[in-house]
This record gives structure tokens, sequence and C-alpha cells, in this order.
């Protein structure tokens, strides 16, 4: 499972530094920058943190986890 969810990120990575490299050989500037990044990395990142999010709650709310066992006393 870490293998898969190491590389579910990276994909997310990949897709920013290929956004940045887009802005770069575009040589966008000021405002252009700022919408592009707005328009196209604001929701990667919105989708990346959410994703950790669950991925978190997944991974600390199963039983065998202590902190689950002690709140579930």
């Amino acid at each position: 499972m870490e293998p898969e969810r190491v590389a579910r990120v990276l994909d997310w990575i990949r897709g920013f530094y290929r956004i940045e490299d887009e802005i770069r050989e575009e040589k966008l500037e000021g405002e252009a920058k700022l919408e592009r990044r707005t328009g196209q990395s604001k929701p990667l990142v919105t989708e990346l943190f959410a994703w950790l999010e669950q991925e978190f709650v997944a991974s600390v709310l199963v039983p065998t986890n202590p902190f689950t066992n002690a709140c579930s006393r």
C-alpha cells in the first residue's frame, strides 16, 4: 500500500513541476503567472490536501491504532 501512496503523491508533485515548467517556458509574469497557478496549481493542491486528510483519517481511525482504541473506551 505504501508504494501506491507514494506514487500518487509523486504524480501530484510532477503536476506542480509541469505547471511551473510551462510558466517558465511561456515566460509568464505577474498576473498571468498568478492566474495560471490559481487555475491549475490550486485545484491540485486542494485535491492533494483532501486526499492527505482522507488517508490520515483512514490510517488513524483503525481499531488497532492506540489512539482509536483509547477513544473507544
